[in-house]
């Protein structure tokens, strides 16, 4: 089951990389931008 769930999310992984690599630079622009705001 377990084996199975990670075989289809490195499929996902895989043809979605491309969106994944701009969620996770979103998602740390997001966390950067909270942080400066919550510093200033």
């Amino acid at each position: 089951m377990l084996l199975a769930v990670s075989r289809i999310l490195d499929v996902v992984l895989e043809t979605t990389s491309i969106l994944q690599t701009l969620s996770v630079n979103a998602i740390v622009g997001l966390l950067a931008t909270i942080y400066t705001a919550m510093g200033a």
